[in-house]
């Protein structure tokens, strides 16, 4: 029973830190926020699970808040779920790699760019 719950444990934190995303329904229906986030999976995982509470609301979402995340890629196609997705705001994090699609269009740490996915308009690194 206590190496399930340490695995449980294990497999809730990583390096100490949570990963987890937040929506505030009161202030902003259409952005969500995520923090510590380290692979595409997870990020797609967290945002299903903060969202579904409200039902389907994934189409209103149009802006998405990547904070202190470590990943290698971002690969921006797996958010397609997100139909209505038009901005990216990373903050305070390390993404090697942004894909839009495939590994022609892409915004890698030397900052080459190579046009985005139509789906998103505006990607804001800060």
């Amino acid at each position: 029973m206590l190496l399930y719950l340490l695995m449980v444990i294990l497999l809730c934190v990583r390096e100490g830190k949570l990963q987890e995303c937040k929506y505030d329904v009161l202030r902003n229906q259409t952005a969500t926020g995520c923090i510590h986030i380290t692979t595409n999976d997870e990020l797609r995982k967290q945002i299903n699970d903060t969202l579904s509470p409200y039902g389907n609301i994934t189409w209103i979402i149009n802006k998405l808040f990547l904070t202190h995340c470590n990943m290698l890629n971002l690969a921006v196609d797996e958010l397609r779920f997100l139909s209505q997705l038009k901005e990216i705001l990373i903050v305070d994090s390390n993404i090697r790699t942004l894909y839009f699609g495939n590994s022609d269009e892409a915004v890698d740490d030397n900052g080459m760019y190579v046009r985005p996915n139509k789906a998103v308009n505006n990607f804001h690194i800060i």
